[in-house]
């Protein structure tokens, strides 16, 4: 812990600047993903994730980077940002408007987010960690939605598979310093194969062979980002399903 630091409210950004193709606008009735409805009440997705950050008594206050076609159609936002055309950017420019030690970085596209999950993620950050990323396990989550399309999961020595949650948290200044490693990481982020080069040649050879583990996987991203870094395995389900794909947005629609 740093001098007795302690955790305490955290401003919160919400990346929104992600469109969708021309199926998924049909079926969503917009071209931006974060207002794409769900339920009965047909809520807006982006909505959902505004109401559960607010109601998990964790979040200070609420910054959105999106679109101004989604500011007079999400409520309980404190500040707006215009989106940039990519996803690092405008999780940049969010925490560079952050105003506490810590803040959490949450997807637009959360459809089943709970406030109390964003209670417990944020209630087992460690005082001292720069950057929180959160793991969910694959048996949780396909428990929780076991009729939703088949997802990737990262299966690492010693460990059942997992994916990485939506939500996660960052000294603003860790990702800002290192803002040419977040652009290159978002790059990779749909590829295994790719996401694993980012650790080097030993550790992508240990990937490969099913050797890799992941004590050895937070060590190196230390190494690399220059800060402390924590991973909370046993994350909630609900962190971790988004709507990136249309037929996970069909499925999430009529769930709810």
């Amino acid at each position: 812990m740093r001098n007795g630091e302690r955790l305490g409210l955290m401003d919160a950004v919400i990346p929104a600047g992600g469109e969708i193709d021309a199926a998924y606008q049909d079926a969503a009735g917009s071209r931006h993903r974060a207002l794409a409805p769900i339920g009965r009440s047909q809520t807006p997705v982006m909505q959902i994730v505004v109401d559960a950050l607010r109601g998990s008594g964790a979040v200070a206050s609420i910054i959105a980077v999106g679109h101004p076609d989604l500011q007079s159609k999400i409520q309980g936002v404190d500040r707006w940002i215009d989106a940039a055309p990519s996803g690092p950017e405008n999780i940049l420019a969010g925490l560079a408007q952050a105003k506490t030690p810590m803040a959490l970085v949450c997807t637009s596209d959360l459809p089943f987010l709970q406030a109390q999950s964003v209670a417990a993620f944020a209630e087992r950050i460690p005082a001292d960690a720069d950057i929180a990323l959160g793991l969910v396990d694959a048996d949780e989550f396909n428990r929780a939605y076991h009729d939703a399309p088949p997802s990737t999961f990262v299966t690492l020595r010693g460990m059942a598979p997992a994916t990485i949650s939506g939500l996660f948290a960052t000294r603003p200044k860790t990702l800002i310093d290192n803002s040419d490693l977040l652009r290159t990481a978002f790059e990779s982020r749909k590829s295994q194969w790719r996401s694993a080069q980012l650790l080097g040649p030993r550790l992508t050879w240990r990937f490969l062979t099913r050797s890799l583990a992941l004590g050895a996987v937070v060590q190196r991203a230390e190494a690399i980002l220059g800060c402390r870094a924590a991973v909370l395995e046993g994350s909630a389900p609900d962190l971790a399903f988004d709507i990136d794909a249309v037929e996970d947005y069909q499925y999430a629609k009529t769930r709810k």
